[in-house]
């Protein structure tokens, strides 16, 4: 498995991750696609190939369901490696962390944001000795 140990993993809101693929009755027609969480739990049924899809097409949906809690680790990680470098990303992408099942970070970086567009509008100030205070620079 991949992850069970990692900590923005075990902090999504979903279905206990990792998760993996089962697959049943490969040989024949009768294939079936099960993604499953960390306990075994089915969390989706996947309709063979066939129609528009190509198997390849297939084979990578499945992965990328897989895997999409281990995607939504890797973002949730970058927006917390972020935030220690001071870096705001957009609010698109924290939504996006939130509705997927991550962690609520939005209260944070709009907090975040809002301190740094107020930083942003403020004069610089210069030091006036004749009054011994600051004063809006021209």
């Amino acid at each position: 498995m991949r992850g069970e140990n990692n900590l923005f993993l075990n902090a999504l809101r979903t279905a206990p991750a990792p998760w993996q693929h089962k697959i049943a009755n490969s040989t024949n027609n009768s294939r079936t696609d099960t993604i499953v969480d960390y306990t075994g739990r089915p969390i989706a049924h996947i309709a063979p190939a066939g129609g528009t899809y190509t198997p390849e097409q297939y084979l990578q949906t499945i992965k990328l369901i897989e895997l999409s809690p281990n995607l939504l680790a890797a973002l949730t990680e970058l927006l917390f490696n972020w935030d220690l470098e001071n870096i705001v990303p957009n609010e698109s992408l924290v939504d996006l962390v939130y509705e997927c099942g991550g962690a609520d970070l939005r209260d944070h970086f709009a907090a975040k944001r809002s301190n740094l567009e107020q930083a942003q509008s403020r004069k610089p100030q210069t030091w006036d000795n004749a009054s011994q205070s600051l004063k809006d620079s021209e």
